[in-house]
């Protein structure tokens, strides 16, 4: 979609009281897309006061492609969907690009489904780069309300990046996807299968950052080498069985998961930073590290032994796995409360 040009120029100036010289206005006197990026780094809030500072302001605000809703969460729906809709129109109208589409709504009941889907719809129609949802709906029970993303949002080709919160892929063999500019995807509790999900990575060559939470509907992380551009992954709270993460350019890794983990293997040569929190042990190389953080999971493992003998063998494999680390550089979190409970069954 080709997007309109347009750039009225005003002199914005004003009479000063003491000299009665004319003042000229120079920050009203930047482009507009300078302007532009200036209110995209206020607040919602504070950048909403500057369209009563003159016509000028008032047309950069109302034309900003940085369209965020993130302080709203608890309007009512009818004004929630005026105020939305209003920022919208002027895109519409004079078929202005957007950039930025990031909304965050506490939508309980479900009743703003449709209106989202509408603003995804028009968001990616006008080549958005940037969109982030999330519907705030959690009910309370231990099964969130996913809602189904909308399709459109699997041909947004101009994606750069994606943040999506209580959504349910719904990928077909048949479904057609495109993120090929795709670097940054963040899911949270999100339900999408591992077939799914390796379909949406095989079609995001550029992916640099991954993080997926709570997600559900993975049993098993498998990252390989093809993802080249991948810098950093951050797992946490999938209910995981299996990971393996085999990527050449990785230097970011945080694995945060529970008692159904059963194998950890990393081969990341260029891994810096990496966090790990579970009860079992990663098979991998850290000597390319500068910090780690390390916390086990040792009440489990003083539970399955009735708060007796602990397993010696559990015992030998974590001592052995962290003498390969530069305790200079690691924090450990955990450990010490092993040893206090063994007393001399470990030493490091």
């Amino acid at each position: 979609m080709a997007e309109k040009e347009y750039s009225p120029v005003y002199k914005a100036s004003r009479i000063d009281s003491e000299s009665g010289e004319e003042v000229v206005d120079r920050i009203s006197e930047l482009p507009v897309h300078v302007i532009h990026q200036m209110l995209s780094k206020l607040h919602q809030k504070q950048a909403a006061r500057t369209s009563v500072l003159s016509k000028k302001w008032y047309y950069c605000w109302t034309s900003r492609p940085n369209l965020v809703f993130d302080l709203l969460q608890h309007m009512p729906l009818e004004k929630f969907v005026e105020f939305v809709d209003q920022s919208i129109q002027p895109h519409l109208e004079q078929n202005l690009r957007i950039e930025e589409f990031n909304l965050k709504y506490h939508d309980a009941g479900g009743y703003a489904s449709s209106h989202i889907d509408r603003w995804i719809d028009l968001a990616v129609k006008h080549n958005v780069r940037v969109l982030k949802i999330d519907t705030l709906n959690n009910s309370g029970s231990e099964k969130p309300p996913y809602r189904s993303l909308p399709d459109v949002i699997y041909g947004a080709e101009n994606l750069t990046t994606l943040m999506l919160s209580k959504y349910k892929f719904e990928i077909t063999s048949s479904t057609s996807t495109s993120f090929c500019f795709l670097k940054d995807l963040y899911l949270s509790y999100v339900h999408i299968s591992q077939s799914q999900l390796q379909k949406v990575l095989d079609e995001c060559p550029f992916i640099a950052n991954l993080s997926l939470c709570d997600c559900k509907g993975i049993s098993k992380l498998h990252v390989f080498g093809g993802l080249v551009h991948l810098k950093s992954l951050f797992v946490a709270s999938c209910e995981l069985d299996n990971v393996i993460v085999r990527v050449s350019n990785l230097t970011k890794l945080t694995i945060i998961q529970g008692r159904e983990l059963e194998s950890v293997e990393i081969q990341a040569p260029s891994l810096l930073d990496f966090t790990f929190s579970g009860d079992k042990l990663p098979s991998m190389d850290p000597s390319s590290l500068e910090s780690a953080r390390l916390q086990f999971n040792l009440y489990r493992v003083l539970v399955i032994h009735n708060f007796g003998d602990v397993d010696s063998v559990w015992c030998t494999k974590l001592q052995h796995f962290l003498r390969k680390f530069d305790y200079s550089k690691v924090s450990l979190s955990g450990v010490f409360y092993l040893i206090y409970f063994i007393g001399n069954g470990l030493s490091i």
